[in-house]
């Protein structure tokens, strides 16, 4: 190993955390969208630089990307009926059909009438 190579997660001295290893990991297993592994990360991250703003920032998204992962997760379960299992819309939806019906029956017999 070169005397001047870094482990994971070994502060980055002097320089920006931005050139730590640990945190270019952090940043890829969130663009890849693994956020158990991205959580792991942040927290060494957060040991390591406990004041940085980017470390905060990445938190922040992560836990904005968890939560709507969440949600989304949640409203695709919805069953694609779920509107129609409100009474008032089912019962309008059905006075439209049979307004439809009525007013095709209305047609008709104008149609056989005249001719």
């Amino acid at each position: 190993m070169r005397e001047n190579a870094r482990l994971p997660g070994e502060p980055a001295g002097p320089g920006p955390i931005q050139q730590d290893p640990l945190y270019i990991q952090t940043l890829d297993c969130m663009q890849t969208g693994d956020w158990a592994q991205a959580g792991e990360l942040l927290a060494s991250l957060q040991q390591l630089y406990p004041h940085a703003a980017e470390v905060q920032g990445l938190q922040q998204m992560l836990a904005l990307r968890l939560s709507t992962e969440k949600n989304w997760a949640a409203t695709s379960r919805r069953k694609p009926q779920a509107l129609l299992e409100v009474p008032a819309v089912r019962a309008l939806a059905i006075a439209n059909l049979a307004l439809y019906i009525l007013i095709a029956v209305v047609w008709l017999l104008a149609r056989m009438a005249a001719g």
